[in-house]
């Protein structure tokens, strides 16, 4: 880091030494054992200059939300880049995103159903396996709202 960075924000800098984990993870841990009752947290650079990073840090936003639901915390998660914000979610839920929002659904799970309100190509009967199923839809209404046929893990990110 630049030294006039260094001066100018090193207060406000956390160091970690473990390395098991990577920067995200650990953003994600600190927050969750020194930030009490925060209700959303919003990543911010985790896309970088490589696809794979980017895969990366996607996937460990739905196992952040799975460790969330695992302990009962109703804190959301969002990734937000200078073209997107990323969502992961566990449930089916309702979503203002806006008409005419690029809307795209990922999951790991290909036995997981979900069915789509608000969405020009509807979802349900769409099987997850592999990664372009549920992507580049489109919002034809202000609210989206997501039905899962059981809990699960899903990625959506939003133009």
């Amino acid at each position: 880091m630049p030294a006039k960075l260094l001066d100018e924000y090193g207060d406000l800098l956390v160091h970690i030494e473990e390395q098991d984990d990577n920067d995200l993870a650990k953003a994600f841990h600190y927050v969750l054992d020194h930030i009490p009752g925060v209700d959303l947290i919003t990543f911010l650079a985790t896309t970088g200059k490589r696809e794979d990073h980017t895969l990366g840090n996607f996937g460990q936003l739905m196992e952040f939300a799975r460790h969330l639901e695992s302990i009962g915390s109703s804190i959301r998660l969002q990734a937000v880049s200078d073209y997107s914000t990323v969502l992961p979610v566990t449930d089916s839920c309702e979503l203002f995103v806006g008409e005419g929002r690029t809307v795209s659904i990922f999951s790991p799970d290909n036995s997981l159903n979900i069915k789509s309100e608000g969405l020009v190509w509807q979802t349900g009967g769409v099987v997850f396996d592999n990664w372009w199923q549920a992507s580049l839809n489109r919002s034809d209404a202000d609210l989206v709202r997501l039905r899962f046929s059981h809990r699960s893990i899903a990625l959506l990110i939003l133009d």
